[in-house]
């Protein structure tokens, strides 16, 4: 039953940036989607759409954490005149 319920979280984890099916997942935990609710929010404490909403917010700021690294590194590259004239 675990592996089940492992399938449905990898399901979630893969569908961050999309959106998410309440009814692929219940198939992947094989059970309704009423059960798997119930059985989700007794399980980790928090609602299946709290789960998800917390798991976007998490790797949103993972994402633009690592775009902010990319810009500051950028940033730190020495230019020339004629590059730091195009900036501005």
């Amino acid at each position: 039953m675990l592996e089940h319920l492992n399938g449905a979280l990898d399901y979630i984890e893969q569908n961050l940036e999309n959106e998410i099916d309440e009814q692929e997942i219940a198939k992947r935990a094989f059970c309704s989607v009423y059960h798997f609710k119930r059985m989700f929010a007794y399980l980790a404490g928090i609602p299946l759409q709290e789960y998800i909403r917390r798991r976007r917010l998490t790797h949103a700021l993972k994402v633009v954490a690592r775009n902010a690294n990319m810009i500051i590194t950028w940033r730190l590259l020495p230019l020339n005149n004629a590059q730091r004239t195009c900036l501005i």
